[in-house]
């Protein structure tokens, strides 16, 4: 990690945002002296001021502004963010870092969303969306390197909006599975 603790938090974000979920979990993961996992490895229970006393010294051992990947598994590896005041609209839009698998439940003003997917990377992703009655979302299924990419919700094939990264589906409240399969030519 090139920069401080603090600015740990606008990296991430940033490369979320510019789609580059992989560098960002591979930043959260390490094990470096200017990582997270370091923090552990030094004895601490909660998050440091600095990455280690070699880089400050005089650092004390409580600073929640380094507990970075705390909201941005949610945030950023999830994407799971508010559209509109008090979660009236959420987004989900899970960007993966190569993970194959993840579970999350994320507690709103609302109610929980609580999202789980499976992937091969390569042939298919499987995403399961439970969203709070009182709620819509906005899900984005990512695609990846899913040759001729297929949506199907609930298991029946639909026509989905996309770009070259995501389908886009627009939800009310409720549970829903959506999948990205590989289709044929």
């Amino acid at each position: 990690m090139a920069c401080s603790v603090y600015a740990a938090q606008f990296l991430l974000e940033s490369l979320y945002e510019a789609g580059e979920d992989k560098a960002a979990l591979d930043l959260m993961c390490a094990t470096s002296d200017r990582s997270w996992w370091n923090m552990i490895r030094s004895g601490s229970t909660i998050t440091l001021e600095a990455w280690d006393a070699k880089f400050k010294p005089n650092l004390d051992w409580n600073h929640a502004w380094g507990a970075v990947p705390a909201n941005m598994v949610t945030r950023g590896l999830w994407g799971i963010v508010p559209l509109s005041p008090g979660f009236a609209v959420a987004q989900i839009k899970p960007q993966t870092g190569g993970l194959t698998s993840s579970k999350i439940k994320a507690p709103t003003i609302r109610g929980s969303i609580n999202c789980e997917f499976s992937t091969d990377n390569t042939t298919q992703f499987d995403l399961q969306v439970s969203v709070p009655s009182n709620m819509k979302a906005v899900v984005y299924i990512p695609v990846r390197n899913i040759s001729n990419p297929v949506l199907l919700v609930d298991g029946k094939s639909v026509k989905g909006k996309r770009n070259d990264k995501f389908f886009i589906a627009e939800t009310g409240g409720g549970k829903f599975h959506f999948s990205v399969r590989q289709g044929t030519k």
